[in-house]
């Protein structure tokens, strides 16, 4: 049984899982070490679609889109930077 829920697991992570492309403008001091287009996947926390990343992905983001599973593709926008931790 304990395999049978780790594929249930898998399946429902995947699902959550997003795949992210960032654009950060040339200016921005981030732009010279992580460059300007970004990729990086992120996990969708809750019902509404906010989606957790790590910071240096969407470190100075103009433009953000979040693939998922499917293949849908929707526009993202940040919503907070934790610098802290």
């Amino acid at each position: 049984m304990v395999v049978n829920a780790s594929v249930h697991l898998i399946g429902k992570l995947t699902r959550a899982t997003v795949g992210l492309h960032v654009a950060v403008p040339e200016s921005h001091p981030s732009a010279p070490v992580l460059g300007s287009q970004r990729g990086g996947t992120g996990t969708i926390i809750d019902a509404a679609g906010l989606v957790l990343t790590v910071n240096y992905v969407v470190l100075g983001a103009e433009r953000i889109t979040a693939t998922l599973i499917d293949g849908k593709v929707y526009e993202g926008h940040l919503v907070a930077q934790d610098f802290s931790t």
